[in-house]
């Protein structure tokens, strides 16, 4: 099959017009050609990229759909690709012309450069320098270098190899800075005697060697390896001179003094490129459902086969696998500032239930009502509650968060917060806590959290109940966050059926044995996953999965095998784009991750000005312009009452690999030039609670109104010998921010796990 017919047929099957002939020669084709495979994940890249830029432009969200002609439709939506292509193609072209008009010529570089393939990086070129050539470095060049590793060929015979996460700047011909990393450096001539490597810390200079340079994150020490010949180690002022250390020697030093001598590390540093960079997890949430929304899927009959080639039947359009999302949970009249009609009863959307009015007042009593003006004030041995109405399910965990004050002080008071569900009532809590305030003060942010079972899961709904014994208690600033641990590899074992009765092929269909969410469920979670089980282990075919938010009247396809799709042994689960608008916000869990505290994603896009929206933009100092934050999706994780934290395994740990995570951190400001409200941040790896290893800071990486990545590596060889080899690896974000203080929110953009391995070093 020759390019232009085999380009043909994509097009037509992402059309929706291939016949089914077509259909088979296409999938013969794929199936013996990867050559071919590559060129379709190539168009289906392009077809999604394309599909969800439409989404998100209003320009093209609004044109008109004609549903009386299937034909008018497929011609809508290739005018619209053909369109889009053309634009870019025209922006393309434009940038081209301007590069070539406006760029000078390049210089002689300096140094040429390699990545293994999978590598992430950035290069930037500063100073008077001109641009240089592709794969080549000037003076001030500068490469970050966040996954992967880096060979560097420098001026006078030096080879060069880092590995992520690092950082270095070609200073002249003879000096590199090396800001951060794991670096091996071979000066393989005389000519090259005298290379420097400055880090933060001191001066390397070279002698005649080869030699590691690592700098652990979050120390002042450098470790230094020399394997061959010397290295002189010089101060950052030029003024002091240090030690001689000669090989084979390995040391730890901090300034230009040794402070401990280090084992042997010659196998820890790579000597040449690896084959590849393997993925292991990216997460940009930008993925997932939305709350109070009815959703309809259906799926290609050509989209699964079992692995005897046999296709799934498909789930089509006329009998639709169909669900609605709940909504977010809320706390109605959640600061008591609606309708006032009496300080002598129930707010609204309150009951009272110990037949004893409440009080509901505006004193300007010291300390004041926490949020607005009101508070409530409940006596000795009183109770009010509020239904919420949203039925307890399984594996979810719910936080309450509230204020609690002695306000009057005129008695010492304990205020008794409580979950309780419909089954029982408010007298049998499902979980309590008991909070004592000092007399005329506020306890802030204080948390009740329950984590329901499945003998929980009745039907109930869930409920608040606030009390006070012994003196009066005051209550401010109820707000309640919802977290679901679904998991679909904790699904069934895969089976197994390798053929038919009798040792017969098996000639007979996968088909679905479970559903998640429910069919026909009408309180499915936002941030659950779709997940179908299988009878049998299945791969993809080549065919689409429909999305259609029949709320919104939208539709997204999934093309399977792209990124939005992953199959595990009988187990598919798939996620469309989220598709936040402008300045809109989705509090509750995130789809794959266990969260604790408040967890919520947002789109700060904002076209140079702040949007008014209380999870937002306030009057606070922790909030602030979001112009220009990267996106269009960012996670926020609180710190009120409770810092958030995020966790997702990552699979068992693989043997004699460099992982290497990377998680870029939002900063947000008021002002440009504040720095100062800012919740901090710890990453870690770990396995079975032990951490493998970690980074923390709480001083922005970057400057406000920007999102920077942050990250750390960890060799599985320095794995803990008491912990089985098949354990999962597990990712932990967390916010570090004070949970007595509003610190503002920890925001989050693109978390990445890779890892390197099987090669000599």
């Amino acid at each position: 099959m020759s390019p232009s017919e085999l380009q043909s047929l994509i097009q037509r099957l992402l059309d929706g017009e291939l016949t089914a002939g077509e259909f088979a020669a296409l999938e013969a084709e794929l199936s013996q050609n990867p050559e071919a495979l590559a060129t379709y994940r190539a168009w289906v890249g392009l077809h999604c990229g394309l599909q969800r830029h439409a989404m998100r432009n209003s320009a093209v969200a609004k044109l008109p759909v004609v549903p009386v002609d299937r034909v008018l439709t497929l011609q809508r939506q290739r005018t619209v690709r053909i369109s889009l292509l053309a634009a870019a193609a025209v922006l393309l072209v434009s940038a081209v012309a301007l590069w070539i008009n406006h760029s000078p010529p390049a210089p002689d570089s300096l140094a040429g450069f390699r990545t293994a393939p999978g590598s992430s990086f950035t290069l930037t070129h500063s100073g008077e320098s001109k641009r240089p050539l592709d794969g080549m470095l000037a003076e001030g060049s500068r490469i970050v270098l966040d996954h992967g590793v880096a060979e560097f060929d420098l001026p006078n015979d030096v080879r060069a190899i880092v590995e992520a996460p690092a950082t270095l700047t070609l200073i002249d011909e003879r000096t590199v800075d090396l800001d951060r990393g794991r670096a091996f450096f071979e000066v393989q001539s005389p000519d090259g005697h005298g290379f420097t490597v400055i880090t933060p810390n001191q001066k390397i200079v070279d002698l005649g060697t080869s030699f590691g340079v690592d700098l652990p994150v979050g120390s002042d020490q450098t470790h230094l390896h020399v394997f061959s010949g010397s290295v002189r180690i010089d101060g950052l002022d030029g003024k002091e001179t240090g030690e001689v250390i000669k090989a084979p020697m390995s040391v730890a030093i901090r300034g230009i003094w040794v402070v401990e001598q280090l084992e042997n590390s010659a196998d820890r540093f790579r000597r040449q490129l690896p084959e590849r960079v393997e993925r292991v997890f990216v997460e940009d949430f930008e993925s997932g459902l939305r709350a109070e929304k009815d959703y309809a899927i259906h799926m290609d009959s050509t989209a699964i086969q079992d692995l005897a080639g046999n296709r799934f039947a498909g789930i089509s359009n006329d009998e639709p696998w169909r669900f609605s999302t709940s909504r977010e949970l809320r706390i109605r009249n959640p600061g008591f500032e609606a309708d006032v009609s009496s300080y002598s009863k129930a707010p609204l959307h309150w009951r009272e239930v110990s037949g004893v009015p409440v009080l509901f007042n505006t004193y300007a009593e010291s300390p004041k009502a926490t949020e607005g003006s009101l508070r409530l004030l409940v006596p000795p041995d009183r109770t009010v509650v509020q239904e919420l109405g949203t039925p307890i399910r399984a594996g979810t965990t719910y936080q309450l968060m509230l204020d609690v004050g002695n306000c009057p002080a005129r008695f010492p008071s304990q205020a008794v917060v409580r979950f309780y569900g419909s089954d029982a009532g408010h007298e049998a809590p499902l979980a309590e806590i008991r909070i004592d305030p000092a007399k005329n003060s506020w306890l802030r942010h204080q948390i009740l959290s329950f984590s329901a079972t499945p003998k929980d899961a009745t039907g109930q709904t869930l409920g608040i109940a606030l009390s006070s014994k012994d003196g009066m208690s005051s209550f401010d600033d109820l707000r309640i966050f919802a977290t679901h641990g679904v998991d679909p590899a904790k699904s069934p074992a895969d089976l197994t059926k390798e053929s038919g009765p009798g040792g017969q092929p098996d000639t007979s269909p996968p088909f679905l044995s479970s559903f998640d969410p429910a069919p026909d469920a009408s309180n499915a979670p936002f941030d659950a996953t779709p997940t179908l089980v299988f009878d049998e282990p299945v791969r993809f075919g080549t065919g689409r999965i429909m999305i259609r938010n029949l709320t919104d009247d939208s539709e997204t396809e999934l093309i399977v095998g792209s990124e939005h799709t992953a199959l595990r042994g009988r187990i598919l689960s798939f996620l469309p784009p989220l598709g936040l608008e402008d300045g809109a916000s989705q509090t509750g869990g995130i789809p794959g991750w266990v969260s604790s505290g408040p967890v919520s994603r947002f789109n700060p896009s904002a076209n140079d000005h702040r949007y008014r929206h209380p999870d937002l933009a306030d009057d606070s100092k922790a909030r602030g312009a979001l112009d220009s934050m990267k996106g269009p999706t960012l996670a926020s994780l609180g710190t009120r009452g409770q810092p958030g934290s995020i966790r997702r395994s990552l699979g068992p740990v693989e043997e004699g690999r460099t992982y290497t995570v990377s998680v870029g951190i939002g900063c947000r400001s008021h002002d440009p030039a504040d720095t100062s409200p800012f919740a901090g941040y710890r990453i870690r790896l770990l396995c079975d609670s032990v951490v493998l290893n970690e980074i923390s800071d709480r001083t922005p990486p970057g400057p406000p109104n920007s999102v920077t990545p942050v990250g750390f590596s960890w060799d599985s060889r320095e794995f803990p010998g008491h912990l089985a080899t098949d354990s999962p690896l597990v990712i932990e974000i967390s916010s570090l921010g004070d949970a007595n203080d509003d610190d503002g929110s920890l925001n989050l953009d693109h978390v990445q796990v890779t890892s390197v391995g099987g090669v000599e070093r």
